[in-house]
């Protein structure tokens, strides 16, 4: 595998667990469980998923050069 593929793959199995975790929390509130263990449960694995994911970009976002301002700003197209 390339390392676009080993990132994508990687990539794709911490999306999946974060996408996991905030559909449990989405039930929990849809169900009116916002409180107890069952929350407490569902919230760790949220902080988990979303830690994990944070840390896996983090090395992806450092090794590149900060974009230049203009990019980061929509673009305006004369119609």
């Amino acid at each position: 595998m390339t390392s676009n593929d080993d990132f994508r793959f990687e990539a794709h199995k911490r999306l999946l667990e974060l996408d996991a975790a905030i559909s449990d929390l989405m039930m929990l509130v849809v169900a009116g469980k916002i409180g107890g263990v069952e929350w407490s449960y569902a919230n760790a694995r949220y902080d988990a998923a979303h830690s994990a994911w944070t840390h896996f970009l983090k090395p992806k976002v450092d090794d590149q050069a900060s974009p230049p301002l203009g990019c980061l700003s929509p673009r305006h197209v004369d119609q």
